[in-house]
């Protein structure tokens, strides 16, 4: 299959120094396998090829399930192929069955080294001494160079949207594979971003509301008035101005004021008192 050294077997007896020890140096990917398994022999190419591709990064430990009884019944291995992924002793990571060496590739993304790491870690020393337009330079810089490199496109994101660039910083954020955009951070984020850029800069608060005053039943305006509030972080006024308008006009453009509180949820990580009591009141509302 290969000879590199970063491929092993292991066994009881040495899972211990090879996986547990060495995951404190890199990370460890240890495959439980069957070579009567042909789905096992259908995933192990895919993580040679990784292995070599990476060169050093990260050992790959190859476990004989046929025979280590022990190592399978201590991990809970009860389908194979299993891939687990230990870091500093841990196991940080896993999967089942054959996978795709792109979904395999960003599974182990986050625990890999990259040249373009160092740059933005200067990035981030430039950001903490008060060089912002510095370390947006240097992430602009990784964005160009290395694409691939999520930890620096979200830093990144985040950064943009602090300095109000919303546009830029939505198109950077979405470069993420979409499995991190389910991250409820990423998700939260991107909810925040959407507010930003449907709020019109030259909107105005206080002029909104006495909008509000004189025409009460004015849709469009309450409902601008609730995304000018969450813009600028008013979360329940805002919230509650969404649910005045699902009382009184649920369809209004197709429900975009049911479609927004689902996005506020969202932004404000999903759980919490105002989140479970704002949920509550929709749910009431729907049914």
């Amino acid at each position: 299959m290969s000879n590199s050294p970063y491929i092993v077997d292991v066994d009881m007896a040495s899972f211990e120094a090879i996986v547990i020890e060495n995951s404190f140096r890199a990370p460890v990917l240890v495959n439980f396998y069957s070579n009567t398994n042909q789905e096992c022999l259908t995933l192990m190419p895919e993580l040679v090829s990784i292995i070599e591709f990476h060169h050093g990064q990260l050992l790959l430990a190859k476990v004989d399930a046929d025979i280590e009884y022990e190592l399978v019944q201590q991990y809970g291995i009860g389908i194979l192929p299993t891939v687990k992924l230990f870091r500093n002793g841990e196991v940080v990571e896993e999967f089942t069955g054959p996978q795709p060496e792109s979904v395999i590739r960003q599974l182990l993304d986050p625990y890999l080294s990259r040249p373009s790491d160092e740059v933005a870690m200067q990035a981030v020393a430039a950001y903490d001494a008060g060089d912002k337009e510095q370390a947006l330079t240097l992430l602009a810089s990784v964005y160009t160079s290395d694409p691939e490199n999520h930890r620096a496109l979200l830093l990144y994101g985040k950064l943009l949207a602090e300095q109000g660039q919303i546009a830029l910083a939505q198109e950077v954020i979405r470069q993420l594979p979409e499995t991190q955009q389910d991250n409820p951070d990423i998700r939260a984020l991107l909810a925040h971003l959407e507010f930003g850029a449907a709020t019109a800069p030259e909107q105005d608060i206080e002029q909104l509301e006495a909008s509000l005053l004189e025409k009460p039943d004015d849709h469009e305006v309450r409902y601008q008035l609730a995304n000018l509030y969450i813009a600028n972080g008013h979360y329940e006024p805002g919230m509650e101005l969404l649910i005045i308008l699902i009382q009184t006009d649920a369809d209004f453009k197709d429900g975009i004021a049911r479609q927004t509180l689902f996005k506020v949820f969202d932004m404000l990580g999903g759980s919490g008192p105002l989140v479970s009591r704002y949920r509550s009141r929709l749910y009431t509302l729907l049914h």
